[in-house]
């Protein structure tokens, strides 16, 4: 009985192995970080944040998500001029995150090996997965918390961005205790100030 045990757990592991269950090599991203590699989706919006001191801004993204292995998002606003941009690849052990953070994207914070749910950098930056985060009255899901209050020597433009899976930037905290958030209304056309 042990022999047909023993030959049936072999069969499994070369069944599985063929099938690229256990394939080392093979690319992924994990943990819940992979809630944004799970569609196919290329396109730009434009739409309306709001500051709690009551300045609106337009603010244009473009996405591009290619399943179930590579993430792009990058956002500007037109009055702030803040950037932010993330990327996620896929990478034999768990994905890589990277965040842009400066004028032109001059430093890049690199999350490598992403498991669970949330990650740190070594110069104090972490970036978080929430299930939900709730903006304006409305409620997001999956949404990435970019956290830069904790580093050494921030670059970035803000202390806190939230970035909702399948919408995109939500609300952005920026250094100087201002909070600029999405409104459900969609941006209109203007000129920006100069």
């Amino acid at each position: 009985m042990n022999k047909f045990i023993l030959s049936v757990a072999i069969a499994c592991t070369f069944l599985l192995a063929s099938c690229g269950d256990f394939d080392p090599s093979e690319e992924y991203v994990d943990g819940k970080f992979n809630r944004f590699v799970q569609k196919e989706q290329e396109n730009s919006t434009t739409f309306e944040m709001k500051d709690n001191l009551g300045i609106t801004d337009t603010y244009t993204d473009y996405t591009y998500r290619h399943k179930p292995e590579y993430y792009d998002y990058r956002v500007e606003g037109t009055i702030n001029n803040l950037e932010v941009h993330v990327l996620i690849q896929c990478t034999d052990d768990g994905g890589d995150l990277t965040v842009h953070c400066g004028s032109g994207e001059d430093v890049k914070i690199v999350f490598r090996d992403l498991k669970g749910d949330q990650k740190k950098h070594k110069d104090g930056y972490r970036v978080k997965v929430l299930d939900s985060l709730e903006v304006n009255g409305k409620t997001y899901s999956d949404v990435l918390e970019i956290d830069a209050t904790g580093a050494k020597n921030n670059a970035c433009d803000y202390d806190k961005a939230y970035i909702a899976a399948n919408k995109g930037l939500v609300r952005i905290d920026l250094q100087d205790s201002i909070t600029i958030e999405r409104t459900s209304k969609k941006a209109t056309e203007r000129t920006p100030i100069d």
